[in-house]
């Protein structure tokens, strides 16, 4: 009975070794083989600091100018208190064909600069901003639009107020 017993361990410690020889050996193929090593890539330069108030009044004294500095260039703001929610009411699709007038939060400004979130926070995060709340915010700056500095594609971290996403202090 013992050896009956040796045997099923030795054929069950072969078998393991082999499937684990043959998963091993599957990963040393190359991209030819369906298997591709991943490349590490430098993260870019950090985002430029500024504030509200310098990069309108540098776009204010010459927009040409400002914008060889910081259009498309990714800008950190530190602490920007959001003084306006602007969004437009919009027919939202229910069941059974029925509709509902809802408000849609577009995007906010603090001075005469504008921030849009990125997309994927544009339903989530942004309905969640009200006046009042302080964020640190990284965008893209889009140059001026209608008298405003535009910054788009941002993320955004919460120092005062709740953007309703369960997490402390992360960018999003």
């Amino acid at each position: 009975m013992s050896y009956f017993r040796v045997i099923v361990l030795f054929l069950a410690t072969i078998a393991i070794l082999a499937v684990g020889l043959i998963g091993f050996g599957g990963c040393a193929g190359n991209a030819e083989n369906g298997f591709t090593v991943p490349t590490f890539t430098e993260p870019g330069p950090p985002p430029k600091e500024i504030t509200i108030d310098q990069i309108y009044a540098e776009y204010m004294a010459d927009e040409a100018a400002a914008d060889a500095k910081y259009k498309w260039e990714r800008l950190l703001f530190y602490e920007v208190e959001v003084e306006q929610v602007v969004g437009k009411y919009m027919m939202l699709a229910e069941a059974l064909g029925a509709a509902r007038l809802d408000f849609a939060k577009l995007y906010f400004t603090a001075g005469s600069v504008k921030f849009r979130l990125r997309g994927e926070d544009f339903g989530s995060i942004m309905q969640n901003i009200e006046e009042g709340y302080v964020l640190n915010i990284v965008g893209e700056c889009r140059g001026l639009q209608k008298g405003f500095v535009a910054i788009d594609n941002c993320w955004v971290e919460s120092v005062i107020g709740d953007l309703g996403t369960g997490e402390e202090a992360e960018y999003y």
